[in-house]
C-alpha cells in the first residue's frame, strides 16, 4: 500500500501570486538592456540602497495590488491534499512590512 504524499510547490509572490500590472515594464527594460542603453553586467542584479531608491522600489511593489486569478486554484490543490505550497520571494528586507501584510491576507484565507 503505498501513500501518496502532496508534491511541494513554490510559487513567487509578486507575477505569480499577486499580480502586478507593472511589472509589463520588463520586456522594456530588457530591451533597454540589450540596447546598451541601461549598463547593467549580465549577471548584475540592482539592489536599492539609498533612501531614494528604497522609497521607489515600495512604490513600485505597491503595485502588486491584486490576488492572481489563479489563487482559488493553488488553494484547492492545498485543501484536496494534492501540493504543499510555498511562498518563494525574492523581496528586499525593507519591504518586509508589506510582504508580512500579505501573508496575513494569505493566511486568513485558509
Amino acid at each position: 500500500m503505498s501513500i501518496k504524499k502532496p508534491i511541494r510547490v513554490g510559487f513567487d509572490m509578486d507575477g505569480v501570486l499577486l499580480y502586478n500590472p507593472a511589472r509589463i515594464v520588463r520586456p522594456l527594460v530588457s530591451i533597454l538592456k540589450k540596447k546598451k542603453i541601461i549598463h547593467r553586467k549580465e549577471l548584475q542584479f540592482f539592489v536599492p540602497e539609498t533612501i531614494w531608491q528604497k522609497t521607489f522600489w515600495k512604490f513600485f511593489h505597491k503595485s502588486s495590488l491584486f490576488v492572481s486569478p489563479g489563487m482559488k486554484q493553488i488553494e484547492q490543490l492545498v485543501k484536496d491534499g494534492k501540493i504543499e505550497a510555498y511562498v518563494v520571494t525574492g523581496r528586499f528586507g525593507h519591504l518586509e512590512k508589506d510582504t508580512n501584510k500579505w501573508f496575513k491576507k494569505f493566511n486568513k484565507n485558509n
